[in-house]
């Protein structure tokens, strides 16, 4: 028995057992049902095709599914002994099945073994002479085409409704009946540039290593997660352990490194202590799995989005997804960047990625970003609807902005692109030993304990990733 087939019988019973289970709090059965139909010749099986022509037939009366109501079911059949063993079986794979993703797993197997059937058939014909090779080519799309037809789910792609939908839109905006949807990043000058994080967005946040991509990211995380938006970050990169030391350096105005090299006295522990109370709170999701594919972060996302109502996800960094082979690495990269593009719009969210620069602009004096700077694709830039660009002249000894301000402890972040909106500039303040960010004053305000006064929430540290 091929892999393919075995593979195809573990999903068909997993399917018929979690349309059997007894808890279905996420709704799973109907998204099932909704998703596969009456499309019983989808199960390859044929006990398996049989237990769910039942079941969708009961599905249809408004029956409850469980085990006992298709054991009633099965005994009213001439094949209660063959039909029990697949429901037994069925009952054990149910473990396997935690979302309706099987469903489409199922119909593609079901579509592949169909596509191969058809093109074994066009072969065949082929080396018969009787066969017009014409009329048996036009027969073979035709049949496609019905497959593709039947297979590909339903869009509302009317224009009427979409002008309708966008006109509602304002009208609830512009009197008030509830807010526009965007994500505020938490900073004031940024957030009058981009007018937020828009849903179906992909914002790209770009500097060279160290300058602080991933403490800006997990600053503004931070910040939506105090206004109550669901976010997801995926580490890539570094550990949890690490982001969660610096969610907590930034949430409670501790040094990182006192954090991480355990050097905290007793009145820091209690301040921690209270601000792993907070966080728990937030809501945060957090994945440092270092090979996450495209389909990886697709179905982490979804998932979030159905239990939590994701808005926004971070991704450090592109360079490190796991790409689909590809002739050329530039290849790779432009099929992550457009996949990521593809999930926000397909989940309504804002997904931010990090990227890294390459190094022409360390020959450059001025050490400004641009856009030909982003590394490995020039299909970064296409597929975002913002470039981000973290520029920090001081790392390079670099004295003065051009306007003559000083750049200790200043980040310029440059918006180089927005799809819908202006390019323009804005300064935040840096307290590198928390790896915060804050609004940006002209003159840095210092305690006398030498720290950073309480100017804003949001904050980082640096390594400066």
């Amino acid at each position: 028995m091929s892999e393919n087939i075995l593979l195809a019988k573990e999903t068909e019973a997993a399917i018929l057992g979690q349309i059997m289970a007894s808890v279905d709090s996420a709704g799973i059965k109907h998204k099932l049902f909704e998703i596969i139909k009456d499309n019983h010749q989808h199960f390859l099986h044929p006990y398996y095709r049989e237990l769910y022509k039942i079941m969708y037939e009961l599905y249809c009366q408004g029956v409850k599914i469980d085990y006992p109501t298709m054991q009633e079911a099965v005994f009213k059949t001439g094949k209660r002994k063959e039909l029990t063993a697949a429901l037994i079986d069925a009952v054990q794979k149910a473990r396997y099945a935690k979302d309706e993703y099987l469903a489409y797993a199922l119909i593609d197997h079901s579509v592949r073994r169909q596509a191969k059937q058809l093109l074994e058939r066009l072969v065949a014909q082929m080396d018969d002479a009787r066969v017009g090779t014409i009329d048996a080519i036009q027969d073979a799309v035709a049949v496609l085409d019905r497959m593709v037809e039947s297979n590909t789910p339903q869009r509302d792609d009317n224009f009427s409704s979409a002008v309708e939908a966008k006109l509602s839109e304002l009208m609830d905006v512009i009197y008030e009946r509830k807010p526009a949807i965007k994500y505020k990043s938490g900073y004031s000058d940024i957030d009058t540039l981009l007018g937020g994080f828009r849903p179906t967005d992909l914002s790209v946040i770009a500097a060279r290593p160290s300058i602080g991509k991933t403490a800006f990211a997990v600053n503004i995380m931070l910040n939506l997660a105090m206004d109550s938006i669901p976010t997801y970050f995926f580490s890539l990169e570094m550990g949890k352990m690490e982001i969660v030391s610096r969610m907590m350096s930034i949430w409670t105005g501790i040094d990182n490194r006192k954090i991480r090299d355990y050097r905290l006295n007793n009145e820091e522990v209690k301040v921690v202590t209270e601000a792993a109370a907070d966080l728990k709170r937030l809501p945060f999701h957090l994945s440092d799995a270092s090979s996450s594919t495209l389909a990886d972060i697709r179905m982490s996302c979804k998932r979030a989005k159905r239990s939590d109502g994701l808005c926004i996800a971070f991704i450090d960094y592109l360079q490190l997804m796991q790409p689909p082979k590809a002739y050329s690495r530039e290849r790779e990269v432009g099929i992550i960047s457009s996949g990521l593009k593809a999930i926000a719009k397909d989940l309504d969210i804002h997904i931010v990625a990090l990227s890294q620069l390459n190094r022409g602009l360390e020959v450059r004096d001025d050490k400004e970003p641009k856009l030909a700077d982003l590394r490995d694709s020039g299909s970064i830039e296409q597929d975002a609807d913002n470039v981000i660009f973290l520029h920090r002249p001081e790392v390079y000894k670099i004295e003065r902005f051009e306007d003559q301000s000083p750049t200790k402890n200043i980040c310029e972040v440059i918006i180089a692109k927005q799809r819908n909106g202006p390019l323009g500039r804005a300064k935040l303040t840096m307290k590198k030993e928390m790896f915060s960010f804050h609004n940006y004053i002209s003159d840095l305000v210092v305690n006398s304990a030498g720290n950073l006064s309480d100017l804003t929430k949001g904050e980082w540290e640096d390594d400066s990733r």
